[in-house]
């Protein structure tokens, strides 16, 4: 989904997109088949040093060391990932035990020649009333797997709407 957006947005770059698992990569050329797509880690991107002039990062673990590798001289690096509170509600409706984490913890893992040039947080809240709704949240997310089949049931089947608070962090570097 963010890649086919971000590809909209830029409709005259080549465009690669790559995910570790086959089947997703074999759904994704079908939904937007003008890029090239690859199955393969974040960690061993078959393609050249200095070769790409922007990645994204969303959602998804990031190797700061391949990310710039692959980036050339004033290429760009956005990073989209949860705050802490990011899906707060449901987390507390699926553990017992809520792990907090920092917002910028990434930033240490940021190596030297690349520079932080932007940052900002997007939150709002959804209000999921519909059980299938409930389910497609679930199955976008870690959680959909993490937690018990018996928590993911309790979720899903309330017959009240789920309130939940979206927070994500925008982070925008540069490779000087």
């Amino acid at each position: 989904y963010y890649t086919a957006q971000i590809a909209d947005a830029l409709p005259n770059a080549d465009g690669y997109a790559l995910d570790i698992s086959r089947e997703a990569v074999k759904r994704a050329c079908k939904r937007n088949p003008n890029l090239s797509w690859l199955v393969a880690s974040m960690a061993r991107v078959p393609m050249a040093d200095a070769s790409c002039q922007f990645l994204a990062s969303v959602f998804s673990p990031l190797d700061w060391l391949e990310a710039k590798r692959l980036l050339s001289p004033g290429g760009g690096l956005m990073r989209v990932g949860p705050t802490r509170g990011h899906l707060m509600e449901l987390r507390e409706r699926l553990y017992d035990e809520v792990r907090d984490y920092s917002d910028d913890k990434h930033l240490a893992l940021v190596p030297d020649g690349m520079q932080l040039q932007h940052s900002e947080t997007l939150e709002f809240t959804l209000s999921l009333s519909e059980p299938q709704d409930r389910a497609n949240l679930l199955a976008m997310t870690p959680h959909g797997w993490r937690a018990s089949a018996e928590r993911r049931a309790q979720v899903i089947e309330d017959p009240q709407p789920l309130k939940v608070t979206v927070s994500m962090r925008y982070d925008f570097f540069v490779l000087q």
